[in-house]
């Protein structure tokens, strides 16, 4: 189990950008046997090189996803993991129950519903029945591991089956395939003061882009600011966000050093350039001073023809 931990510990470093020796540092385990790892998540397809020119070499995680165990756990308030809220699938209803639904029953618009609430590990789910063809599932707030969140209906699809199966099974039904009924929103808690004060301020703060639509916003959720979207890709570039900046950090530290041991040796080098100037300059001198001996001593050599 711990070899499995370890290497998921790994999946998850490489794909935030971090080279492998930071990866053995961090995990304070022998780079070998990092670079081993690395190319067996290369080889069963989880990863794959961004650029293999770079240096470090750089990975992206692909479509697989990595198995692990409790993708989606309960959700716990002031965590910083990314929570998934408002979650709601629905199925088709291809045999009704035979066992009748026991729970809230209202009609609206020539509509029957009936609600039923069950508890589960998880929280509380709601199974809503729509004139018996529809089955609605409401499921409680979950918490997401953010390497997952492109990932996330897929895995919101496998929890939500559980309920489904238990559903089938305690009521004798058959239901069709899970749809997403409405958009769930994946939740941050904002520590942010500036932006705090703002939702404070206005309540919420929208996010558009260029042709005016909505794709992310700040707002209080239990108390708490939170930034929010219905967006998978935001969403997971502000999960990572954090970690690629104290990556560019570390890079530029990196940089950094290595740019003022050039200016030391471009230092140097500069001043055996002007060492090696002042001796060619000098030589030079000696040079034209030796040329212009030897000038002076040919013109005086003339001196001395005899003219006929």
């Amino acid at each position: 189990m711990q070899v499995k931990n370890t290497k998921y510990k790994i999946y998850k470093y490489a794909i935030q950008g971090y080279p492998q020796s930071k990866i053995a540092s961090f995990l304070r385990i022998d780079k070998a046997y990092v670079n081993r790892v690395i190319k067996e998540l290369i080889r069963e397809g989880y990863i794959k090189p961004v650029c293999e020119n770079t240096k470090p070499i750089i990975y992206e995680a692909t479509n697989k996803l990595y198995p692990v165990d409790e993708k989606l756990t309960k959700s716990t308030s002031g965590g910083l993991s990314p929570r998934l809220n408002l979650i709601v699938l629905k199925y088709r209803i291809l045999k009704p129950p035979e066992v009748k639904v026991d729970g809230k029953e209202w009609v609206a618009n020539n509509t029957r519903f009936v609600d039923h609430r069950e508890l589960f590990d998880e929280g509380y789910v709601t199974f809503r029945i729509i004139n018996d063809k529809v089955l609605v599932v409401f499921m409680p707030e979950q918490i997401v591991d953010a390497v997952h969140i492109r990932h996330t209906r897929q895995l919101l699809y496998e929890k939500a089956q559980d309920y489904a199966n238990w559903f089938q099974k305690t009521y004798r039904c058959q239901l069709g395939l899970p749809e997403i009924y409405q958009d769930y929103h994946i939740a941050f808690l904002e520590k942010d003061p500036f932006l705090n004060q703002m939702v404070q301020k206005y309540g919420m703060v929208k996010l558009v882009d260029c042709e005016n639509r909505v794709i992310a916003w700040y707002d209080q959720s239990k108390g708490s600011p939170e930034f929010e979207t219905r967006d998978e890709r935001i969403a997971e570039i502000k999960a990572f966000l954090p970690v690629v900046v104290a990556n560019l950090e570390d890079r530029l530290f990196d940089f950094e050093n290595r740019l003022s041991a050039l200016e030391m040796l471009f230092s140097s080098v500069k001043d055996d350039i002007g060492v090696l100037s002042e001796r060619v300059e000098n030589s030079v001198r000696k040079l034209d001073a030796l040329i212009e001996s030897l000038s002076n001593a040919s013109s005086g050599s003339d001196s001395f023809i005899d003219v006929v």
